[in-house]
Formats: C-alpha cells, sequence, structure tokens
C-alpha cells in the first residue's frame, strides 16, 4: 500500500510544507533548514497538504485495524508460493475434482461446465480429473496434457498457459486426444491472458474455449464465439457459492496470487 507520509517523510504540522521552499527544491536549489514563516498565498496551500496527511493518517490507522481483525492484507500463497505454472495446474486440478478435499462436490466443476463450456447439460457426478494426462491415443504419445477432464460423455483437456509459449503442433495433439476417447462431447480449453493466440488447429475447432485470465478486452480475429467467460470470474462465482469458510478465503487468495504473478 502506498504511504507517502512514511515514504517522504511528512508530519502533520510540519513547516517544511513552506511552498517557496519546496519550488527550490523542485528546482534542485538548495534551501535552508532552519524554520520559516508561512506567510500569504502559500498558507491556503499548506493547509491542503496539512489535511490530506491528515485524512492519510486516519485511513492509515483504519486500514491497519481492519487487517487486524480480518487479516485481509496476508495472503500465505503469495507470501510463501513462488510462481509455478505447474502449482496453478495443481491447485485447478483439485479445485475441479469433484472427489476433492475442498469437500464441494461437483460444484467448481459445475460452474466450469456452465461458464467455461458453455453447456451446463453436461454430466458432472461420475467426471474424474487427471494431471499431465499422456497423448496415448496419437502419433504424438510423449506429450503431456495438462489437465484431462473426462465425464460420462465429454471429455476436455486443459491447456494452461498463463505464461509460458506454446509448442508447435500443441494444441492440435491435444484435441486429438481428446477426440479418440470418443465421448459425445469433446473440448478444448485455452487458458491464458487476453494477447495471447492460440495456435491453428484443424480438428474440432468448434470445441475450442478460450478461458481469459482477465475480463475480455479484445476480441481474437476469428475466434470471438469461443471466448466465454473469464478465469477471475470462475473464481469468483466458487467463491460465493462454497460452503466451507477455509476453503472461499483459499480461492480468494488463489485468485490473488494468480493475479499478482501473471500481471
Amino acid at each position: 500500500m502506498f504511504n507517502f507520509i512514511r515514504l517522504y517523510g511528512l508530519r502533520f504540522g510540519q513547516k517544511c510544507c513552506n511552498v517557496a521552499s519546496a519550488m527550490l527544491l523542485i528546482r534542485g536549489e538548495s534551501v535552508e533548514t532552519k524554520d520559516t514563516e508561512v506567510k500569504g498565498t502559500e498558507a491556503p496551500v499548506c493547509d491542503y497538504f496539512a489535511q490530506a496527511i491528515f485524512r492519510a493518517n486516519v485511513a492509515l490507522k483504519a486500514d491497519s485495524k481492519i487487517n487486524r481483525l480480518t487479516g485481509n492484507e496476508f495472503n500465505p500463497l503469495k507470501k510463501y508460493v513462488p510462481w509455478s505454472e505447474n502449482t496453478m495446474s495443481h491447485i485447478l486440478s483439485d479445485l475441479l475434482n469433484p472427489a476433492g478435499e475442498h469437500g464441494q462436490g461437483e460444484l467448481f466443476l459445475r460452474l466450469f461446465v456452465s461458464g467455461v463450456l458453455a453447456d451446463a447439460s453436461l454430466d458432472c457426478s461420475k467426471a474424474v480429473v487427471q494431471r499431465e494426462a499422456l497423448t496415448r491415443n496419437i502419433e504424438q504419445q510423449q506429450r503431456r496434457i495438462d489437465i484431462l477432464l473426462s465425464g460420462s460423455n465429454w471429455a476436455c483437456a486443459i491447456e494452461n498457459k498463463p505464461r509460458a509459449g506454446q509448442q508447435e503442433g500443441q494444441l492440435e495433439a491435444y484435441m486429438q486426444q481428446v477426440t479418440s476417447l470418443k465421448k459425445e462431447k469433446s473440448f478444448l480449453v485455452f487458458l491464458a491472458p487476453h494477447h495471447y493466440t492460440p495456435q491453428p488447429f484443424a480438428t474440432n475447432r468448434e470445441g475450442l474455449r478460450i478461458w481469459e485470465l482477465n475480463e475480455v478486452e479484445a476480441e481474437r480475429a476469428g475466434l470471438s464465439e469461443n471466448i466465454t467467460t473469464s478465469f477471475f470470474a470462475w473464481t469468483t462465482a466458487c467463491k460465493n457459492e462454497c460452503e466451507a469458510d477455509n476453503v472461499r478465503h483459499f480461492i480468494a487468495d488463489f485468485a490473488e496470487w494468480v493475479d499478482y504473478y501473471i500481471w
């Protein structure tokens, strides 16, 4: 939090707010350190800064008390967990897992399929979540899908690209693998900032979903119909509907952690 009082050493009532001295300092000229009286047109300006400093002090004290009671400035993820794409994928897979320790069942997955996949009809009750799933059913068998979701009649690969670049043919291979599972519906979710454009691929192009890491600010050429909802809209929905306080707080910390390191 920006604290101009601590940063610049200003104190309420301090006579160093003398405008003439300030102007000399701005021009790089030396000034005497002895106190001088505040006269004439300088007084209103000094009053303005004095009021600003007073209000800032009040705000700082209020913020300190709020933080003491709520701990809203403490985020253990930001403080102790360094950024990692794998860590982000691990957390996402845990939240999307209906059998996860979060105890919310299929809630987070249901919000994902309705918001991100834009298909609320998908059955989430028997969904299975895999990390680093191998592309076993195609020629390029050494590729690994960040997160693979498999439901009774649908499958979805999630490619998490918050910062790293794409490999050649990566998305094509992932969609081929998902399609090879022979489900009624196949999806490929590309999770990235809005300025990342997914590489073109031919297989089941209509199954592509772009999961923005921010609110949609610009349409992608020829891909605007694939943009559904933002990552932070999903985390907000999860937080709002979650019934467990500790999980709700964790989701808020997770979203803040991602936002802190991505931008």
